[in-house]
């Protein structure tokens, strides 16, 4: 939620970086104005899925699914692949390092302005 206080009357929009994200009167700015989406947003889903993504290349790494063959009493079969698994290492490390960068906050420019004629 985001509260702006004694505005003049009419309707507002914010941008962030530029981009119309909300637009309501100054009446609904003191009360306070939900925001949904914007530039946090989508950076928070980047990181989420960078995540998810990561998770599971560390499961493969961490838990083949023919573990049998690869290191069990069948490696004899499939055995020669197991030097696959390793690989998994360095792709985990670079997504782990994406991951970092994007849980950093990036500096946005927030700007509260009264909605133009083109706006409407």
């Amino acid at each position: 939620m985001l509260f702006v206080g004694e505005l003049a009357a009419g309707k507002y929009v914010l941008k962030i970086d530029g981009k119309p994200v909300a637009l309501a009167s100054a009446a609904e700015w003191s009360a306070g104005v939900p925001l949904t989406h914007g530039p946090e947003f989508e950076q928070a889903d980047k990181l989420r899925a960078a995540i998810v993504d990561k998770n599971h290349q560390y499961f493969y790494r961490w838990r083949p699914a023919n573990e049998t063959y690869l290191f069990g009493f069948r490696k004899h079969e499939q055995g020669q692949n197991a030097a696959e698994i390793p690989q998994f290492d360095p792709v985990v490390e670079k997504m782990e390092g994406d991951i970092a960068r994007l849980r950093i906050p990036a500096a946005h420019k927030y700007e509260l302005v009264p909605q133009t004629a083109a706006e409407k």
